[in-house]
Formats: C-alpha cells, sequence, structure tokens
C-alpha cells in the first residue's frame, strides 16, 4: 500500500517535457538526477529537517521542468515536499500535500488506496477510515495495517492515536496471536503512546502523585503491563 516517494531514474523513453532553446534535455535531466538523490539521502531525523525539506522543494522544481504537471511523477514530488515540511511548517505541509491529495485523486479516484498515504500524514482520520472500510473486511488484518499506520500519524491526537493502536493491537492478537510481528509492532506503538499520555498528563496536572496523578499512574501502568505481557 506504500505510494511513491522515490522518483526512478527519468533516463527512460516516452518523457514529456517542455524546455527552453538554451536548455538541453541532457541538462534536465542532469539537474533533476542531482536533486532527487539529494532528497533520497538525506536523513529524516529532525537535525536534518532543513536540508530535506530544500532537498524536496529542489526536486519538485527541477521535475516541473521535465515533467507533465498533472502526472504522478509531479504527484509524488509534491507529496515528498509536503512529508518533507511536516517537520518544519506543519500549516504549509498540509496546503502541499492537499495539493499532491488532488493530483492522486484525479489519477486513481478519491476513494483510492493510493490516497491513504497522504490523508495519513494530513491526519484525515476520518476519511482514511472510509476508504478502509470499503476495501476491507474491518477485523482484517489489512485493516489493522491501516489503524496501526493511522496511530503513527503526527496530525492528530494522543488519544485518537491511542485508540487505533489499540484496536489494531486487537486485531492483530485475535488473528494472528500474541506471538506474531505485527502483534509486537502494535504492542510497541501502544505502549509508546501511553507513555507520551501519562508524560502529558503530568504536564497538565499539578495535583500531588499521591492524589490524582498516582491514580492516573497506576491506569497507565496497567495497561503497559498488559502489554509487555503479550511479548512474553
Amino acid at each position: 500500500m506504500n505510494i511513491l516517494v522515490f522518483i526512478i531514474s527519468i533516463l527512460t523513453s516516452g518523457l514529456v517535457f517542455s524546455v527552453e532553446n538554451k536548455i538541453s534535455r541532457s541538462d534536465l535531466v542532469e539537474q533533476f538526477n542531482q536533486a532527487q538523490p539529494c532528497f533520497n539521502s538525506t536523513s529524516t531525523l529532525n537535525r536534518s529537517a532543513g536540508r530535506k525539506i530544500y532537498c524536496a522543494e529542489w526536486a519538485l522544481e527541477e521535475g516541473r521542468r521535465l515533467f507533465e504537471p498533472d502526472s504522478l511523477n509531479i504527484a509524488a514530488l509534491t507529496y515528498n515536499y509536503g512529508k518533507a515540511l511536516k517537520r518544519g511548517d506543519k500549516k504549509k505541509a498540509l496546503d502541499v500535500l492537499g495539493e499532491s491529495l488532488e493530483l492522486y485523486e484525479a489519477i486513481y479516484g478519491g476513494s483510492s488506496l493510493e490516497v491513504i498515504n497522504i490523508l495519513i500524514d494530513m491526519g484525515e482520520s476520518r476519511k482514511v477510515k472510509a476508504i478502509a472500510k470499503k476495501n476491507f473486511d474491518q477485523d482484517s488484518v489489512e485493516y489493522a495495517r491501516i489503524l496501526l499506520d493511522l496511530s503513527l500519524s503526527e496530525m492528530i491526537t494522543l488519544r485518537e492515536t491511542s485508540r487505533y493502536a489499540r484496536s489494531a493491537l486487537e486485531i492483530y492478537r485475535e488473528k494472528e496471536g500474541v506471538e506474531s510481528h505485527n502483534t509486537a509492532s502494535a504492542s510497541f506503538q501502544m505502549g509508546s503512546l501511553i507513555k507520551m499520555l501519562w508524560q502529558a498528563t503530568m504536564q497538565r496536572t499539578s495535583v500531588d502523585l499521591r492524589g490524582e496523578r498516582r491514580q492516573i499512574w497506576f491506569r497507565f501502568s496497567f495497561r503497559a503491563l498488559n502489554i509487555r505481557n503479550l511479548l512474553v
């Protein structure tokens, strides 16, 4: 279900592009083939966010000089740029991701599985679930995979992501058992989200640990313990 995030080499036949008289096809190809590897080779870690954004925008600009504006290549390059922007400017990221979504929907259709990853990156959980329900049974491992991907989204709340992780975990446990890789992945994600929820709760309240915060801590710790037991 992965959408195209790496653009294949453009040194193939059938490319459609327009060039100025002073710029040759080979020059445009060379410029694009410098920009795209810059994006592909740059880490997604926060300390590399600025370069990732620069390389993604550079690749998109060079791609626009080679590919048709409504092509799959431009859709993928736009998606790469929007996803990179999430580390720096989430508002602009949503705008750019929206542009890539329009391109993908025009190519594949609005209810296609090919648009799900973009919707997840945009935090459009309702649309994601609607498409997933049209394509998969709600107790299937395929549906669980989409729920688990939703739980990794940075654009929705912690409570919502924890709910999706919990649902995915329940499906994987039922379909694959407690020892499967998918169950372990969902368990790990659920544990991580519980820790984040606990930390957020601790920051929001000034109640003494012996009171309300202790009760919250016991509840979250009990859930985490249950999840860890699944991996034993």
